[in-house]
């Protein structure tokens, strides 16, 4: 019989030989408990095995490439000392807010101080009576932080609004794509008060990486590249911002005055024409007009042009500097 068996055995034991030799240190003493059992018995059992071992392991990998939510209580934890007051809508505030109105909120703002604002998420953006309330904190740059089903808003200070300390605090796994861009945008305009231009684009870059259709994230890094003499660079963040608000003046003039740096006024004429209709009451602009055309070739039309700003402006200096442009198109 033990001959029998075993050599009924052999087959089942070359058959499975490949998963023996990768799993050995596994399978090694379960085949030999087997040996002497029945085909039959071997061959489920071994069967068995191996599918629990490859089920052990997608779940280890599984497990692996999960990437567990962020704790609600470490974003508490990491607010918890930074500058502003911490105030909750929800009669039943998390721990270390307090519960109030809506006017009391207001408020606050007025005062200059900066707030976190606790709201319970779902059912506060669901009720069209808040609306007035969302607005608010729209027109007001809120940054919105996304914690379980609630939501707390950082509403800054019109003043120094401390978002270069918020900004490098670790709360970004609670912000959106668009909540980390304004919050980066925000950072750049804290450095930049600073006096820290490289950094300022840093931060600007890193808020249009995350949320390319930011117009005011796009127009600030042109002007950081600008004033820093990355004219081309510049170039780039002021087509892209145009290319979210067509329409806009300050991106409209400050693109077309640097083509005329970049000594290209023939692409200048089109969006500063485009700003002055836009704003007809800017005679300025006029001037800059007036200098594309006529470095264009366009004398009669510059000098027209220069007619049209003389009768709007009355400031002694940018007269002289209509006169100036005159007699360098009049020869």
């Amino acid at each position: 019989m033990c001959e029998n068996g075993i050599a009924r055995g052999r087959p089942f034991e070359e058959k499975f030989a490949i998963a023996d030799i990768r799993c050995e240190n596994i399978f090694h003493a379960s085949l030999n408990s087997f040996r002497f059992a029945t085909p039959f018995v071997v061959d489920m059992s071994i069967r068995c095995l191996y599918c629990q071992f490859l089920f052990a392991l997608i779940l280890l990998f599984l497990a692996g490439c999960q990437s567990a939510p962020p704790d609600e209580q470490v974003f508490f934890a990491n607010i918890e000392t930074l500058p502003g007051v911490h105030l909750s809508l929800s009669p039943n505030p998390p721990r270390g807010f307090r519960a109030v109105g809506w006017e009391r909120v207001l408020r606050v703002h007025e005062n200059g101080g900066s707030i976190w604002l606790f709201l319970p998420g779902v059912c506060y953006a669901q009720d069209e009576s808040n609306e007035k309330e969302l607005s608010w904190l729209k027109e007001n740059q809120a940054v919105c932080f996304s914690v379980g089903e609630d939501s707390v808003y950082w509403i800054p200070s019109g003043v120094r609004d401390n978002s270069s300390v918020i900004a490098e605090k670790d709360v970004s796994s609670w912000l959106s794509q668009e909540g980390f861009a304004q919050l980066q945008k925000r950072h750049g305009d804290d450095l930049l008060s600073q006096g820290k231009i490289e950094e300022a684009i840093a931060a600007y870059s890193q808020a249009v990486s995350h949320d390319p259709s930011d117009f005011d994230a796009q127009l600030a890094l042109g002007d950081a590249l600008s004033n820093s003499g990355k004219k081309e660079a510049a170039l780039s963040a002021y087509l892209a911002a145009l290319t979210i608000e067509p329409d806009n003046y300050s991106a409209l003039r400050r693109l077309g005055e640097l083509y005329l740096d970049l000594h290209r006024p023939v692409l200048a004429i089109e969006p500063l024409t485009k700003a002055y209709l836009l704003q007809p009451g800017d005679a300025e602009v006029l001037l800059f007009v007036a200098l594309a055309l006529g470095q264009s070739g366009h004398q009669e039309q510059a000098l027209r042009v220069l007619e049209l700003a003389e009768a709007q402006i009355s400031d002694e200096s940018k007269l002289k500097t209509i006169n100036d442009i005159r007699n360098a198109f009049s020869g």
